[in-house]
């Protein structure tokens, strides 16, 4: 059983899919994340009874880690928003839309005195951001996974355009707002997920949005929660999915 996590990131960044890099096509079933990994065999052939979606080993056991962590003590003096960015300035089909987002998130936040922090994205480079940003307000990019639970369970809001920690966001069930005062789509495009209130533009900045947070909080989680099942249904109980199939083959082949 092997689950290669790796295909979304080659899909997202434009790579196309080899046959001999597809983990465990020689495997006696083969374990994937979601539909999408799942169509990359097909296309080369795999037999589809050998490909089960099971859902995501990694969030399965993030979700018992942010159980232990939110016992924890809030932070003291936190920001009431933190923006976790992506390296998006890396890449020439989305430079210049990046930057955009990142002054206009600045820009808004200080128009509308909202304090916030960017916590950056391990690949992210801090100089490109310290042109737009206060350095003050830019946390390392190599922070612990305890050190992010503890800024998101502190802050009223957070902020995304695409990311992984989406998913840690969604367990500690705290609200989620889209980056989008540019109108930029990144391929892995995660805007199906949030109510029109809670996606950030000119015509709905960031005080907007805390306004209406601290008046629907209860229905916003709710539907995030829910929106992201149907968007990512990778967020499942993957351990007890691969369970099952282990043991069904054993039954088989007894």
């Amino acid at each position: 059983f092997q689950a290669p996590s790796h295909q979304l990131a080659r899909h997202f960044f434009g790579y196309k899919e080899i046959f001999a890099d597809l983990p465990g096509k020689y495997s006696n079933h083969i374990t994937v994340g979601n539909d999408d990994i799942k169509d990359v065999y097909l296309k080369f052939g795999i037999n589809p009874d050998k490909v089960s979606v099971v859902g995501s080993l990694e969030f399965d056991i993030m979700s018992s880690e942010v159980k232990v962590l939110e016992s924890k003590d809030l932070q003291s003096n936190s920001p009431e928003v933190i923006f976790f960015t992506q390296p998006f300035n890396k890449y020439s089909w989305g430079k210049e839309f990046w930057i955009q987002e990142v002054k206009s998130f600045v820009d808004d936040c200080e128009k509308s005195g909202v304090s916030y922090a960017f916590a950056l994205h391990p690949r992210d480079d801090a100089s490109f951001y310290k042109k737009y940003v206060d350095p003050n307000y830019i946390l390392a990019n190599d922070i612990s996974f305890e050190e992010k639970v503890s800024l998101i369970r502190s802050s009223k809001l957070a902020v995304v355009k695409s990311s992984t920690i989406t998913n840690t966001i969604l367990a500690l069930r705290k609200p989620i707002a889209y980056i989008n005062y540019a109108s930029f789509f990144p391929q892995v495009n995660m805007i199906d997920i949030f109510k029109k209130e809670m996606i950030i533009y000119k015509n709905n900045n960031i005080a907007d949005i805390l306004q209406y947070v601290s008046e629907n909080s209860k229905d916003v989680i709710n539907h995030q929660e829910d929106t992201s099942l149907q968007v990512f249904p990778e967020m499942g109980n993957a351990k007890n999915n691969i369970q099952n199939i282990i043991r069904n083959s054993s039954y088989k082949r007894t």
